[in-house]
């Protein structure tokens, strides 16, 4: 997916008067993926069976914010792809588990085990010695 967003957002298309160049902006495709997403999950619901109506109400306010801060990670990582390397971009996107159990620890008070602790102290030394 993100080699498909670094090759849109940066290849050098010619638009027919030879000195301009037309590129997809990154958060075009975040669109574009956002709403075939929507699209699909309801259909998704509709075939099973489900009624979206039926969420319970506490529910709500984390769904709506965990669609928020998603996409908007997604838009971040995509613009980010034009900026830096490919695979810069793709191993930080890939230690979103890394974050996740640092911030369920400081912001949920979530306990960590003493192997994940040695395993993210591994995770994060091998993201330094692949981003050198």
């Amino acid at each position: 997916m993100f080699a498909v967003i670094k090759y849109l957002a940066t290849s050098p298309t010619s638009d027919g008067e030879g000195d301009r160049f037309l590129t997809v902006d990154p958060l075009d495709i975040c669109l574009f993926r956002s709403v075939f997403l929507t699209i699909g999950g309801f259909l998704q619901t509709k075939v099973v069976g489900h009624d979206i109506s039926n969420v319970p109400k506490e529910l709500r306010k984390i769904l709506l914010i965990r669609c928020i801060a998603g996409t908007f990670s997604f838009a971040l990582i995509s613009v980010a792809t034009q900026f830096i390397p490919l695979s810069i971009s793709i191993i930080l996107a890939n230690t979103t588990p890394f974050w996740t159990a640092i911030l369920g620890f400081v912001i949920l008070h979530e306990e960590i085990a003493s192997v994940d602790i040695v395993c993210m102290i591994g995770c994060f030394l091998g993201v330094i010695i692949l981003s050198q």
